[in-house]
């Protein structure tokens, strides 16, 4: 997702990237399938887990889909960057809520 945002600063100084070598689209793309890689992970993990992860990682979810939802709308770096703050904030709920499943155990 960064490279989205980076790309034309990459271009310029002729660095190899996802973004440089297959374009925005490509990019879209690999975030997309790696999203959904990603959500199977979990899920898996999310069976070894009790309530508060498994509503923590429900709500990441949800904001992770939106986030790729917003770059596949728009299709620009701008709206990566947009969608950056969901990616992190998704992190964060899945930190809080292991550390607070694994509390409760």
């Amino acid at each position: 997702m960064n490279d989205l945002v980076d790309i034309r600063n990459d271009e310029a100084r002729g660095v190899n990237t996802i973004t440089t070598l297959y374009g925005i689209p490509g990019t879209l793309r690999w975030i997309v399938c790696f999203s959904i890689l990603h959500i199977i992970a979990a899920l898996f993990f999310l069976a070894t887990r009790h309530s508060a992860a498994r509503l923590g990682f429900g709500l990441g979810f949800i904001l992770l889909l939106s986030a790729n939802l917003i770059m596949l709308r728009k299709k620009t770096p701008r709206a990566a960057l947009a969608a950056l703050p969901m990616i992190h904030a998704t992190m964060l709920i899945y930190i809080v809520s292991i550390i607070i499943d694994t509390a409760r155990q």
